[in-house]
């Protein structure tokens, strides 16, 4: 994928805004924080179900991939440089499959979920998390803000570790032995969660 994409969504109470920088996004959030809202305030928006003041801008168009395993996918590959959201619900998001069609899109992908997507190879600064900023009265707007989880910023930096600290000996300590030893920087284990600040 080349460029960003921009996804305004908003209603005469909501407004999301989300910069899309990578093919594969993932949105974060706790419970009432907007998630599930904003897929259905775009499922409704391109089903025509939508009243006056629900606006989408983008430049590409925006849909919610829903169903089963079989047409989802199918689906997918009649679409061209769109940007698809699909909420942690479809349980197609979670298979092998899925994944494969999706890395053979041309399309920006948006995943709303709280779990782990093992099996897709996403950039850890195009983790947002949705945080609800305030609720104002019937008449005023509820805003919710994508926050990037990594500032892109502390991403680019480079790291020159002076130590690799383990929670414990089990948490993946002989990986990070190994790559400490090719990076000629000591590994040490915590001894525990508890330990890791001291």
């Amino acid at each position: 994928m080349k460029g960003n994409v921009r996804v305004v969504v908003s209603t005469k109470k909501l407004r999301y805004e989300l910069n899309l920088r990578r093919n594969i996004t993932i949105l974060q959030g706790d419970s009432a924080s907007g998630k599930t809202t904003l897929i259905q305030i775009i499922s409704d928006y391109q089903s025509g179900r939508t009243g006056p003041g629900t606006e989408i801008v983008c430049d590409r168009k925006c849909i919610v991939l829903a169903g089963d395993a079989e047409g989802a996918i199918m689906r997918l590959k009649s679409l061209t440089e769109a940007v698809v959201f699909v909420d942690e619900q479809e349980s197609f998001l979670y298979s092998k499959a899925f994944s494969e069609a999706v890395l053979a899109s041309g399309c920006y992908f948006v995943f709303v979920t709280r779990d782990g997507l093992n099996m897709l190879p996403y950039s850890v600064n195009e983790i947002y998390y949705l945080k609800n900023s305030g609720y104002y009265q019937n008449t005023r707007q509820v805003y919710n803000s994508m926050y990037q989880v990594y500032p892109e910023a502390e991403m680019n930096k480079k790291i020159e570790p002076s130590l690799i600290l383990t929670e414990d000996s089990n948490a993946g300590y002989e990986m990070y032995e190994a790559i400490g030893q090719d990076i000629k920087v000591p590994c040490d284990s915590a001894g525990g969660k508890s330990n890791i600040a001291k």
